[in-house]
């Protein structure tokens, strides 16, 4: 699972990105404002995978994390869009095929009533962001008397391949 970015600059959490891409489908029915997110419980789980391209995985950070949308108009939009979207997000980023082999929960949510018009969402995730490094003379990052910087590293992928049978 990785950031949809430019390849090697990682800039965006997976909950920076999901927290987009919802205001980005429903930012017409809520306000930013009325919008947070925050990570919890997190556990970093240490790596040392060479990636190949000169960039290697240092550790992966698994975290609980919250999303809060106060406010939600519930009787002008279909709530059932934002389960769509949730679902969507995630089968996009590849979420859905690793979250067994990562053992992350699917989503959560609680809905309380606010007026007979409104509702607070509160969508609790298990989420999991990679941290990879790629060399970088001017990185912040030490290792083996090298600098690097948190970036995803390119991956080579073959877009042709020659297959000889020898029966």
């Amino acid at each position: 699972m990785t950031d949809v970015q430019t390849p090697g600059i990682q800039t965006k959490t997976q909950l920076q990105q999901l927290c987009e891409f919802l205001m980005a489908n429903l930012g017409s029915h809520i306000r930013p404002n009325q919008f947070d997110a925050f990570q919890t419980d997190g556990e970093l789980m240490l790596d040392g995978c060479d990636l190949g391209n000169g960039g290697m995985r240092i550790g992966s950070w698994k975290h609980s994390a919250e999303i809060v949308i106060e406010k939600f108009p519930h009787r002008q939009v279909n709530p059932y869009n934002l389960l769509a979207l949730l679902a969507v997000f995630f089968a996009e980023i590849g979420w859905m095929d690793e979250r067994d082999r990562l053992e992350l929960a699917d989503p959560a949510l609680e809905i309380d009533e606010e007026s007979a018009d409104d509702v607070l969402i509160n969508i609790k995730l298990e989420l999991i962001d990679e941290v990879d490094l790629l060399p970088d003379p001017t990185g912040p990052i030490p290792l083996n008397g090298e600098r690097y910087r948190v970036a995803l590293v390119p991956v080579d992928i073959a877009t042709d391949a020659d297959v000889v049978n020898q029966s």
